[in-house]
């Protein structure tokens, strides 16, 4: 939900007199100004009482994703990306199955998903979108969508399912996980040799900026590793030319959903509560309410910052509780 004091992005709607200034792109908002949205992964409206028509938007700090593509060697962390494609499938769950009527995008591509000041991802741009009565094959008779992003069905004979939007997500989480060019290097050689090749890549970076020295260290590594190999996994199916192939994007929550709940278990970690005694029942308890608050401020759902963060939590807590 946009608060009072938020920044939006606003412009202009219908012709513009020759004699008026440029709209101010963005402006704050005030009380009668804010809206809660449907979704957090979609890209939100916000009403704007003016006499002028003027379409405005939730103001995103981070910009489109496409300025912030690079490959494995540098840019962004493991951690940041894997955020921005969980946000991303989630947003894409929400328009096929957030209604009675599927909503396809059908313009999915980095530069139409705008990113917060947190790195959370937003879809946004829904100019070609359609909201359909059924998820049965449609048939369009002009060409929508951008080249590289298209599936082959649709540009050999306009077909329109919610494979769709599967298949540009499926380009978006590679050029997401390997750069720009990572799906035109995995049109290039065989499924495998590119998983080996952008999983090594990710294993050298790894090596140099995360220690494995400890158990936990290394157990972090290991779940870096299988997460980086997961997404690349749906990935490829994702972009399947043969539509059937493809998983729908409940499937790919199903499997990311998979890593989250690993990360929670660490909490059953701590004590046993239900054979703890009262004190320690509290002291428990209290350890998960102060960190799950401190964890979800950081705006980052990922297993290996989960697991490091409430380790590091959890030893200063106890030592600090134990000087009391």
């Amino acid at each position: 939900m946009l608060g009072v004091g938020e920044e939006a992005a606003a412009k202009a709607v219908g012709k513009r007199p020759a004699s008026s200034k440029r709209h101010q792109a963005i402006f704050t908002l005030s009380d009668d100004d804010t809206e809660e949205g449907e979704n957090a992964d979609i890209f939100r409206l916000v009403p704007r009482k003016r006499r002028r028509r003027i379409l405005c938007l939730e103001y995103l700090q981070g910009g489109n994703l496409e300025n912030h593509l690079s490959d494995e060697s540098h840019g962004l962390n493991w951690c940041t990306r894997y955020k921005i494609i969980k946000g991303i499938c989630e947003g894409l769950h929400y328009l096929h199955n957030g209604s009675n009527h599927p909503v396809y995008h059908l313009d999915l591509k980095p530069g139409n998903i705008l990113l917060d000041e947190d790195m959370v991802p937003k879809i946004g741009d829904f100019g070609l979108s359609q909201l359909f009565d059924s998820t049965q094959t449609h048939v369009t008779s002009t060409v929508i969508g951008t080249r590289g992003y298209m599936p082959p069905e649709y540009i050999t004979s306009h077909k329109i399912t919610n494979k769709f939007d599967i298949f540009s997500l499926g380009v978006i989480i590679i050029q997401i996980v390997a750069g720009p060019e990572g799906y035109t290097k995995s049109d290039e050689m065989p499924s495998q040799r590119f998983i080996e090749l952008v999983h090594g890549n990710w294993c050298k970076r790894f090596q140099e900026t995360i220690p494995a020295h400890t158990s936990q260290e290394i157990k972090t590594a290991r779940r870096l590793r299988k997460e980086i190999q997961t997404c690349i996994e749906i990935a490829l199916r994702c972009v399947e030319a043969d539509r059937e192939k493809r998983p729908t994007i409940s499937e790919i929550l199903d499997e990311l959903n998979k890593f989250d709940t690993s990360a929670f278990n660490e909490l059953s970690k701590m004590n046993n509560i239900a054979n703890s005694s009262p004190i320690s029942q509290v002291h428990t308890i209290t350890l998960v309410i102060l960190f799950l608050c401190c964890h979800l401020q950081k705006q980052c759902a990922c297993t290996q910052c989960f697991s490091e963060q409430f380790t590091i939590f959890h030893l200063k807590y106890y030592i600090a509780s134990s000087f009391h």
